[in-house]
């Protein structure tokens, strides 16, 4: 039997004493669980996957100014994939910790919690710039206008349309742009009915531009959708309230002014 030298197990017990750091992505129903680590963790109730994937620096100070890293995966990583075709509405969250692998039970500590704003594609890397939970404090969340267009947007918990009652579930063609989407569903509806909607397939979201007959047009392609591939789809919803009443029947969940004065008086001359 080989005998290993003690400096070997010094420098490997040094080894696994290194803290490592766990990410943890969540996109509604979609959880992603990352290790900066050489092999996989199992911990609160979590496998935590070896993965490429390290960040920027983090900082706070007295003036309690908010907090921005970024963190950087693989380009084709499925947790940020979504964010290079477009940008969603709608942000995954991001939580970081330290583990102490050597400590048993193992124990950890919380570096960061945010949310992911947007990607941008360097290389073969994917560099995802984060902002950290104070973005979410500092916004403004009652924000409604007066305006003629209703402050809701379409199937959220303010406007109480069930999706369900809406939803297309079909199969399409797919074009050689990945961009025209046809099916025969499409054209039970007049047009215009699906435009502004959203096309979901696996976890990715696309709004769309156009809708005519049996045919339909995203802003951007899917990464991966072909012919015969089955979609969800949704109609869009413009705001205008003819829209929310003859379209959704849901008028009393109307929440604009549409006989509001679209000229400001105070800019009138010589009238």
């Amino acid at each position: 039997m080989k005998n290993v030298s003690q400096d070997y197990v010094e420098k490997e017990e040094a080894s696994q004493r290194q803290p490592v750091e766990l990410y943890h992505i969540q996109h509604r129903e979609n959880h992603w669980y990352y290790t900066s680590g050489d092999k996989a963790v199992d911990f609160n109730g979590h496998t935590w996957i070896p993965a490429t994937i390290k960040r920027s620096s983090t900082h706070y100070d007295a003036k309690l100014e908010g907090t921005n890293i970024t963190v950087t995966f693989a380009r084709t990583d499925p947790a940020v994939a979504r964010y290079l075709a477009q940008s969603p509405v709608e942000l995954s969250s991001i939580t970081i910790y330290k583990l102490f692998r050597d400590q048993d039970p193992m124990e950890s500590c919380l570096i960061f919690t945010g949310v992911i704003l947007s990607v941008t594609v360097k290389g073969l890397a994917a560099e995802a710039k984060c902002a950290g939970i104070d973005y979410i404090i500092n916004h403004q969340f009652l924000n409604w206008r007066y305006q003629p267009e209703c402050n809701h947007t379409v199937f959220s918990r303010e406007c109480g349309l069930n999706e369900d009652n809406f939803k297309l579930t079909t199969s399409v063609l797919v074009d050689v742009t990945g961009t025209i989407l046809t099916s025969g569903d499409f054209s039970a509806q007049d047009d215009g009915w699906w435009t502004l909607g959203v096309v979901r397939y696996n976890d990715e979201e696309r709004l769309i531009v156009d809708h005519i007959g049996n045919t339909i047009t995203l802003m951007v392609p899917f990464r991966e959708l072909n012919s015969g591939d089955t979609v969800e789809v949704l109609p869009g919803c413009d705001g205008d309230i003819l829209t929310c009443m003859n379209k959704f029947n849901n008028l009393s969940h109307f929440l604009g002014f549409p006989f509001i004065p679209i000229d400001n008086p105070a800019l009138w001359v010589n009238r």
